[in-house]
């Protein structure tokens, strides 16, 4: 099975998240730690830590979070572009230059290069 998601790239940028909205300029006035901590039911250290991609969150508290900073749940989330692992980026990157060398009417040259970056999973490398 391939590893998809990189757990620590996945807190690192969710604690990200969470740190930009909370001190978000445009907002009437900035959150600290402790307001955070407050709203939420947990320890101020809980969200520095939170916030480090050290610690991680149960999903209700990424709820309660995403209430007490008055936003979507989904704006907290990152995508799974940003948390995928090396391997996987790779992956994706090859079968994108394949596609476009085969749109473009270059097949074999997409396949030579698929060949040369990696296999996609599945497929050979050729060798």
């Amino acid at each position: 099975m391939i590893d998809v998601i990189d757990e620590a790239r996945l807190y690192q940028t969710l604690g990200n998240k969470i740190r930009e909205l909370r001190l978000d300029s445009g907002r009437a006035q900035r959150m600290t730690q402790a307001d955070l901590a407050n709203a939420v039911g947990l320890e101020r250290t809980s969200i520095t830590n939170i916030e480090k991609g050290t610690q991680k969150v149960p999903l209700f508290s990424l709820y309660r979070i995403s209430d007490a900073l008055k936003v979507p749940l989904e704006e907290l989330l990152p995508s799974m572009s940003d948390v995928q692992t090396e391997s996987v980026q790779r992956t994706a990157d090859v079968q994108s230059i394949v596609s476009e060398q085969a749109e473009v009417g270059r097949p074999m040259l997409g396949r030579a290069l698929g060949n040369i970056l990696g296999s996609t999973p599945g497929e050979p490398n050729g060798t």
